[in-house]
């Protein structure tokens, strides 16, 4: 029968991955993208039944961690579609082909372009079903290597929209899940977000899918609660209505997607604040992110906090043995990051950089450490990552304060404080007003709520903050100061430096000779 035999080439090609994974690369690089969108339909039946069969097996290999036949599943669907013509399931094939490349070692952009092809593929098809699982396949995990990652919330609500149709519930859910995990690393404001999160969960309740309310309570909401003061204590995710401990039954490391997902926004939190248990804790549960959320941006974002964490354990500790496995792990993640910059800039190079001036800090690099510093800062402000943005102003802080030098310090602090502001991250910016007594902040850390008391002090903070030269540029003048040794050229990029700050089109230096003014 077809279903025997698709299986019985499931089993033999648990062996024979390398091979058939060789043979259906070449077979799609035979064909542009504008082939493969035009390609005739599948019109015999023993193929279209075999489709149903493997698109029926995807999930099962999937979900039972059975890696290997899921990617010679994918290659066969493909196979399948460039030899016999498209179907309705080729979309899905060339989707699990795009994980397929990632497991063989294929570099991250291909696997976007395959993924992009499949998601054009289902929009051929009028089946919203079928375009529902694609989409959530493109955002969730291929789309943020190449563009930014605001890019996928069209595509997840889009999802959401037919889920309120009745369409696709499961994937609906998930689209709900990444669109908020994903906003959450893009740092929309809390509050904003709050709102999403709390109209997502109303959806999945209503849908009745519980599976997905707990992923999101521990990937994005309890976190958030946390930054903005609401929870049981700043350093816990625990509420009245929900214990994460309980949850797990104080067992935080078995590998699940529920494990992942508290993983992930956990790791961040803990860094933001502070807790070195909650650190230790998460910091093991690496791999489970990996394995569960393969590919996605939940699994970068966990790696970036994974490197601040070994670093700054590096900063704290005299054990040279870890100091050096340290060092040599954050420095792995950091390639990687510099890597993935090279195609999605906008996502991953504050990231980079940030990463490496904090190796070149742990190295006593002092001077690398600034430059990079200070190009992170230029990145971060790009690509509007408002609370990366005041982490890399709090890092930058802690630098200047190593040196002696506390008046720097003390203006990166303020930046940072203003911006966690800005985000809505209470708890943050009151643990920064208590390491920082001396400083005169606008306090906030007293107003939990986002009323119009929280605005005005934003407003109060701005006020202050456009009194005074932007201190990144008085930074960015004291290097040009440092290196350049000829007036002509260097008067020129100071002029850069003031208009830049000043945002004008347009600037001049006059000269005075005695009694005459020369423009």
């Amino acid at each position: 029968s077809a279903a025997s035999d698709v299986y019985k080439r499931q089993v033999e090609s648990k062996q024979q991955i390398g091979s058939t994974f060789t043979k259906t690369k070449n077979l799609v690089n035979q064909y542009t993208s504008e082939q493969l969108l035009t390609a005739e339909k599948m019109t015999n039946e023993h193929c279209l039944l075999r489709m149903e069969i493997h698109n029926a097996l995807a999930p099962a290999f999937y979900l039972s961690g059975l890696a290997l036949s899921y990617a010679t599943n994918a290659c066969n669907m493909v196979q399948l579609t460039l030899k016999h013509g498209q179907c309705e399931l080729s979309s899905i094939g060339y989707a699990a082909y795009a994980t397929a490349m990632s497991m063989m070692g294929e570099k991250y952009p291909a696997c976007y372009q395959i993924s992009k092809l499949a998601k054009s593929v289902s929009d051929l098809w009028e089946s919203k079903y079928h375009r529902s699982t694609i989409y959530q396949y493109f955002s969730s995990s291929y789309q943020h290597w190449c563009e930014p990652i605001e890019n996928s919330y069209i595509f997840q609500e889009q999802i959401i929209t037919w889920g309120e149709e009745g369409i696709n519930l499961i994937f609906a859910g998930y689209g709900v899940l990444f669109k908020v995990c994903n906003k959450f690393i893009k740092g929309v404001q809390l509050d904003e977000l709050q709102i999403d999160i709390e109209q997502g969960l109303s959806f999945l309740n209503k849908k009745q899918q519980p599976a997905t309310v707990n992923f999101v309570l521990l990937g994005a909401y309890q976190s958030l609660l946390a930054l903005q003061g609401k929870t049981l204590s700043p350093n816990s995710l625990n509420t009245e209505s929900f214990n994460v401990g309980q949850y797990f039954n104080d067992d935080f490391h078995v590998p699940s997607m529920d494990t992942a997902f508290y993983t992930f926004a956990t790791l961040r939190h803990a860094y933001l604040l502070g807790d070195k248990v909650l650190q230790a804790q998460c910091i093991k549960n690496i791999d489970i992110v990996c394995m569960f959320l393969p590919d996605t941006p939940e699994m970068t974002e966990s790696l970036f906090y994974v490197a601040l964490i070994l670093l700054n354990d590096n900063l704290t500790n005299n054990t040279q043995s870890l100091n050096k496995e340290n060092l040599e792990k954050a420095q792995k993640i950091c390639d990687q990051f510099q890597a993935w910059s090279v195609d999605s800039a906008k996502n991953y190079s504050h990231k980079y950089l940030l990463i490496a001036a904090e190796i070149a800090r742990a190295k006593e690099q002092n001077d690398l450490a600034a430059k990079f510093y200070a190009k992170a800062l230029d990145a971060v402000e790009i690509a509007d990552f408002i609370h990366c943005e005041a982490l890399i102003n709090e890092r930058y802080a802690q630098y200047w304060l190593d040196l002696g030098q506390r008046r720097i310090a003390a203006n990166c602090i303020r930046d940072a404080h203003y911006l966690y502001a800005r985000w809505g991250a209470v708890a943050k910016c009151a643990q920064i007003e208590k390491q920082w007594p001396k400083l005169g902040f606008n306090l906030i850390s007293d107003v939990v709520s986002s009323g119009p008391n929280l605005q005005s002090s934003i407003q109060s903070t701005v006020t202050d903050q456009t009194q005074s030269l932007d201190l990144h540029s008085l930074l960015k003048a004291n290097q040009l100061l440092s290196e350049e040794i000829y007036v002509n050229s260097l008067l020129e990029k100071m002029m850069v430096v003031l208009m830049e700050n000043a945002g004008a089109q347009y600037g001049a230096i006059t000269v005075s000779y005695t009694h005459l003014t020369l423009p």
